[in-house]
């Protein structure tokens, strides 16, 4: 755990679900950590939440936004002098019937989840270089392997995250830094309830899609913040361009 003491962490939708309980791991091991989200009040909540909020900086920014995304990456490193670990998280993901999605829904797409993420992680890692090294870490989907009829440009961008995770790690290896990605099946989020809401039937929706899981239950924020929180650290030293699937067994079975 002491690793993590005052070290930066800067993590992208740290107002709910994945980002906000990765940001409270983070700090919770001593880290200050750097939030960014589009909603204002989300990331208060953040904050309230943590161990120790004075160790907590919001960015209340649009992903999509690119100057300002790209100055919150330098401010947070501006802000204690160092930028040990990038974390990627947000990311939307309405539903779509791909017969009828215009360019419109495909370029919010594609700018908030595949170019918000290469712009963090580039913008990171030339920080980075500079001081030795870092950790990069990614948030795919399970749908960058499986098919969701009403999610296909969601699944590009999110396969695209897989392929960019792996070229970014052998690119920026010659610096020190490692570039991972997580593959989350259906995580209780707020975004969760809101795609599932979106179906005629709600409840049967929900009920068929936990049926599909082995385990038998969705993971929580928190289970795929645990894995971000390794691979950004020291005990994942040797790990690199690798995509770590958290999804209670759905990708493994054949029914």
């Amino acid at each position: 755990m002491d690793y993590w003491q005052d070290r930066t962490v800067f993590v992208t939708g740290g107002g709910s679900g994945i980002g906000q309980a990765t940001a409270i791991k983070f700090v919770e091991a001593g880290a200050n950590v750097a939030i960014l989200g589009r909603t204002e009040s989300k990331l208060d909540t953040t904050i309230k939440a943590v161990a120790d909020p004075s160790r907590v900086r919001k960015f209340p920014v649009d992903i999509k936004d690119e100057p300002a995304v790209l100055k919150a990456v330098h401010d947070a490193f501006q802000w204690k002098g160092r930028l040990d670990a990038a974390i990627n998280v947000a990311g939307i993901f309405p539903s779509e019937d791909v017969f009828k999605s215009d360019r419109e829904y495909w370029d919010n797409l594609m700018n908030t989840n595949l170019r918000g993420t290469f712009l963090v992680a580039r913008e990171a890692a030339d920080i980075m270089k500079k001081a030795g090294g870092g950790a990069i870490v990614n948030t795919s989907s399970v749908l960058a392997q499986v098919g969701d009829p009403s999610l296909v440009t969601y699944s590009a961008t999110k396969g695209a995250l897989i392929s960019l995770t792996i070229a970014m790690a052998v690119r920026f290896a010659e610096y020190g830094i490692r570039v991972n990605v997580v593959s989350p099946a259906d995580v209780t989020t707020p975004f969760l309830e809101q795609w599932i809401n979106e179906h005629d039937d709600p409840g049967a929706t929900r009920k068929k899609i936990l049926s599909a899981y082995p385990l038998g239950y969705y993971c929580e924020p928190r289970d795929v913040a645990n894995v971000i929180f390794f691979l950004a650290g020291p005990d994942a030293r040797c790990i690199t361009g690798e995509n770590i699937v958290v999804d209670s067994g759905l990708t493994r079975t054949c029914y």
